[in-house]
């Protein structure tokens, strides 16, 4: 009987070990696949594209541009946000500045709404971790 339940054993062990590697591969393919589609080129056309959705209909953005750093008065977040990327800062300014959604803000980024959202979480944790270092 021992020998039966060690062989039992042994093919529920390959079994779940099975699962698990394949849970892990579609795992990984899915998270690889989301950020190839979330992440765009920055070449010039598509920044020069996201400034004038960015700035369309705004008189007194007139003289902004997305390579301006930010500057704001507490210290540890105006270091935190010299290093944004140009898409981040686009990111931030559509959402706090212009108050547009997150569907809106995909729409002019040209990804999904979920997208955004991942793009807002990641952008997040990104700030609060170079907040907490300084």
């Amino acid at each position: 009987m021992s020998q039966n339940n060690e062989r039992i054993n042994a093919q529920l062990t390959k079994y779940f070990e099975k699962v698990i590697r394949h849970a892990a591969i579609n795992y990984y393919k899915k998270k690889s696949f989301r950020l190839e589609n979330e992440i765009l080129e920055e070449d010039a056309t598509i920044i020069e594209l996201m400034k004038e959705d960015a700035l369309k209909g705004i008189d007194d953005f007139d003289l902004f541009s997305l390579d301006t750093p930010f500057h704001v008065e507490d210290e540890n977040l105006n270091r935190a946000l010299i290093n944004l990327t140009v898409r981040e800062k686009l990111f931030l300014i559509e959402k706090f500045v212009s108050g547009k959604t997150d569907r809106q803000i995909g729409e002019i980024l040209h990804i999904s709404r979920q997208g955004v959202t991942n793009l807002k979480h990641r952008l997040y944790q990104k700030l609060r971790k170079s907040i907490k270092s300084h």
